[in-house]
Formats: C-alpha cells, sequence, structure tokens
C-alpha cells in the first residue's frame, strides 16, 4: 500500500469546508423555516467544523503546492490563484466560525434568552459569502490540473464505434 502524499492529503480534506458550509446553509434556512433553535444550533456546530476544516484545508494546500509544481503540466500560476482565493475562503469561513463559537457561548452555554432577532440573518449572509468564496477558490483549484475547466477547453468530438457504458441487458 503506496503513503498519503501531501497532495492526495489536501484533496481528502478540502471538500469538508466547501460542503461543510453548504450543508450548514440547508440546515439554517430550515431552522429559520421552523424557528426551531435545536437546528439553528446545528447549523452553528456545522460552521464551526467548516472553520477548523478550512484552516486543514489551508494548511495541507501548502504542502500539496510544493508536490504539484514537480508534475509537468502544473501552471505556478494556477496554484498561486488558487491560493489567492483559498486565503480569501480562509479568513471568511474563521469569521463565520468564529462568529458561531461566540454566539454559541453567550446563547447556549451563558443561555442568553432571547437570542437576537439579527442573528440568523447575519450568519445566513455570511455563510452565503463564504459559500461563494468556496466555490471561487473550487474553481481555481479545479484548473490547476482539470483542463476541462479552463476557459476555452473543447471537448474532443466522440470516437466513432465507441461507447463510454455498455447497454444493459433488457
Amino acid at each position: 500500500m503506496q503513503a498519503m502524499n501531501a497532495a492526495y492529503l489536501h484533496l481528502l480534506v478540502n471538500h469538508l469546508p466547501v460542503e461543510g458550509v453548504i450543508f450548514g446553509v440547508v440546515v439554517l434556512l430550515f431552522g429559520m423555516l421552523r424557528r426551531s433553535e435545536e437546528i439553528l444550533k446545528a447549523a452553528m456546530v456545522l460552521f464551526i467544523l467548516s472553520g477548523a476544516a478550512a484552516v486543514a484545508a489551508f494548511i495541507t494546500g501548502q504542502s500539496a503546492a510544493h508536490d504539484l509544481l514537480r508534475l509537468p503540466g502544473v501552471s505556478r500560476q494556477a496554484i498561486r490563484l488558487h491560493s489567492n482565493a483559498a486565503g480569501y475562503a480562509l479568513t471568511a469561513a474563521c469569521i463565520l466560525g468564529l462568529f458561531c463559537l461566540l454566539a454559541w457561548y453567550g446563547f447556549v452555554l451563558r443561555r442568553i434568552r432571547p437570542w437576537p432577532r439579527w442573528f440568523a440573518p447575519a450568519c445566513l449572509a455570511l455563510s452565503l459569502v463564504v459559500v461563494a468564496l468556496m466555490a471561487w477558490t473550487a474553481y481555481r483549484g479545479g484548473q490547476i490540473r482539470h483542463p476541462e475547466t479552463r476557459p476555452g477547453f473543447h471537448f474532443p468530438p466522440p470516437i466513432p464505434g465507441r461507447r463510454l457504458y455498455k447497454k444493459s441487458p433488457a
């Protein structure tokens, strides 16, 4: 069995904050519609964990960049653009995570009641900014090794007589 390298570890970790924040937005919206503190708490936990996962993705990304630069066809510029986008996404995810951590301390641990009416909409607005920044970062990351995400890419014409999938027996 082959050992994990930095690029593999980064690919393993970098999906966690993206999907965590998206799932957190869905949970938050559901909690806002239901007016449920319990569901809002679940969304806050997702945002806190996503912020921590963003830190892990950023750290592993730095090591992965050094490894990828040794491969043919990898653009230093594509890595730099991805890294810059990741810095913004990391900052926003950490702000969201800290915002929710402070809210968790105040609303859950200290039991400050009632929750301010502005909290859930502010959390939603901030989380949507994080989703947008993470989507941009993911797009930039895909351009490093996925030519199909690069501007101007055209898929080659299909090979005559070649099917991608076998017909299933009916």
